[in-house]
């Protein structure tokens, strides 16, 4: 089966656009395009040691198009200010257009073919935002990763699949006493969009300061929606036994929470002072876990219900053991990823084929049966005519004398007139008639010993060009033809099934059953049925 006839939900541009995307002008202060992304509610913040801060749960969006004379000339993502956070840049003193992407990557209106065409550009330019434009570079919309998981619907596909076969399983974590500028310059120096804390003194692995780094390798490519490929490297499916591994290298590690960017920013605009505050004073926990046997069906319902772009994998004991984002369920989209699928329903297919075939020869064994009695009849009639030709060619050549002759013809009569039905053998034009003696009585001249006669002399003018048309009919097609024909014997009517058998490809048999007392029957019937109505 090739790729593209696999039958998968498409959606259409429409589905894929938010269509109302914040805009800014470029010369707009980068303060105010940052509190306009995150909804900040407020201008400062107690922070009470009795409870931690938490994030509010407005909701708003992780970037902005910045634009000029109503033209598109950059984007502005959380991604470029946390790195300026890191880099201790002052946000107060810039405008939006000193951090925007300059020329943006878009997508014209005519090129979008399918969903593919869209995370092909996503993975190509490592890119989480895609404005698309119209023929006169107007703004349609924007493509998100948001937008694309709302917009999945192979609903059977994500339940097939497993966290564990997309889940990121090398996550960089930090201690929960790190502040939230040593987690913004992990941010910055891995370009991810989070990280996940860990209790101070319970987490045991490999450190790099005070951030550590879960598993082995380098992570690299966490920040899934804004600046990483939609299929990031090594998430290939995890077995039981590579976890077992990797849970005796490396110490367990509980997760607390979540820090992310929206975090970070949001925090930073409300006056606090990032270099001081901990991990755990603002700390962001997950509304929920999953682990590596739950199907991506419900890592994408709570991504949905939740409105969440991170979720925490972790095993029985509550270890760390990966990072689901929506990169990791536009996976299942990539082609070679599809191209497994369809080999497993390829193997399906196979499988209802052999068992198809199974029932069909039952039925075409069924079938044998049945015809096997009517098609004996025909056998016999061409051996006969088979036998008779042999004999005639020995007769013209001298091998057998004319006594030998007639005693075959003898015996030949007996076996025709041991049966029940008329047999006939003629050629296409119903010449060189041989009739078999076995119903006389039917014929309408009834003479047994009929030599080099036609159909014309033997049927009545009505039913002669019907035979005629039938004979060549069967002829032509070389196979078997079926019909019913009627002579008057004394008068009376004489109906016939006849089953006409091409023998050679200018010569056919004539089999015909004598039909007049089912015939009679049907009309009796039919008379009854008329009385009663």
């Amino acid at each position: 089966m090739p790729l593209d006839s696999l039958p998968i939900y498409a959606p259409s541009l429409e589905e894929l656009l938010d269509c109302s995307p914040p805009r800014v002008t470029s010369e707009s202060p980068l303060l105010e395009v940052v509190a306009q992304m995150n909804l900040v509610v407020g201008s400062c913040c107690d922070i009470s040691k009795a409870a931690p801060l938490t994030v509010s749960p407005q909701k708003g969006t992780n970037y902005v198009l910045v634009t000029q004379a109503d033209r598109l000339v950059g984007i502005c993502t959380h991604g470029h200010v946390v790195d300026l956070v890191a880099a201790g840049q002052n946000l107060a003193e810039m405008t939006v257009g000193e951090v925007t992407i300059q020329p943006p990557i878009t997508l014209k209106q005519g090129e979008f073919q399918d969903i593919f065409t869209v995370l092909s550009i996503l993975r190509q330019h490592r890119i989480g935002h895609l404005p698309v434009l119209d023929e006169l570079e107007q703004i349609i919309g924007v493509i998100t990763y948001p937008t694309l998981c709302a917009a999945l619907q192979p609903v059977q596909m994500l339940q097939w699949r497993s966290v564990a076969e997309v889940m990121n399983t090398q996550v960089i974590h930090a201690s929960n006493t790190s502040s939230l500028l040593q987690l913004a310059q992990l941010m910055a120096e891995h370009r991810i969009s989070c990280v996940v804390i860990t209790q101070d003194g319970e987490t045991r692995g490999r450190r790099d300061a005070e951030m550590g780094r879960w598993g082995d390798g380098e992570m690299g490519k966490q920040r899934g929606e804004e600046n990483n490929f939609p299929f990031p490297n090594n998430q290939q499916p995890t077995t039981n036994n590579q976890q077992q591994t990797t849970n005796n290298q490396q110490p367990t590690t509980i997760p607390l929470g979540i820090v992310t960017e929206q975090d970070i920013i949001q925090f930073q605009l409300l006056g606090l002072d990032i270099g001081e505050t901990q991990a755990q004073m603002v700390l962001s926990t997950p509304l929920g876990y999953l682990h590596p046997e739950d199907s991506l069906w419900v890592a994408y319902q709570q991504i949905q219900y939740h409105d969440l772009r991170h979720l925490v994998v972790t095993g029985l004991d509550g270890e760390l053991q990966g990072l689901v984002t929506q990169t990791s369920l536009l996976q299942i989209l990539d082609p070679i990823e599809l191209y497994g699928i369809v080999e497993v329903l390829q193997q399906q297919i196979r499988q209802l084929e052999v068992e198809q075939r199974e029932c069909d020869e039952a039925e075409e064994e069924i079938s044998r049966l049945k015809a096997e009695l009517e098609r004996t009849i025909i056998e016999r009639a061409i051996e006969i005519q088979s036998a008779n030709k042999e004999l005639e060619n020995q007769v013209w050549e001298g091998h057998l004398t004319e006594q030998k002759l007639r005693m075959s013809e003898a015996e030949i009569r007996g076996f025709f007139e041991a049966m029940a039905d008329v047999v006939i053998i003629c050629d296409r034009s119903g010449n060189n008639i041989k009739i078999a003696p076995t119903h006389p009585e039917h014929l309408y001249q009834p003479d047994t010993d009929i030599v080099q006669q036609t159909l014309e002399k033997l049927w009545d003018e009505e039913e002669s060009p019907n035979s005629l048309e039938q004979i060549q009919r069967a002829l032509d097609t070389q196979t078997i033809v079926n019909f019913e024909y009627r002579l008057f014997d004394k008068e009376e009517p004489v109906w016939f099934s006849a089953k006409i058998s091409p023998i050679s490809e200018d010569t056919i048999v004539w089999v015909g059953r004598d039909i007049s007392e089912r015939k009679s029957a049907e009309e009796q019937l039919e008379v009854a049925r008329e009385q009663l109505e």
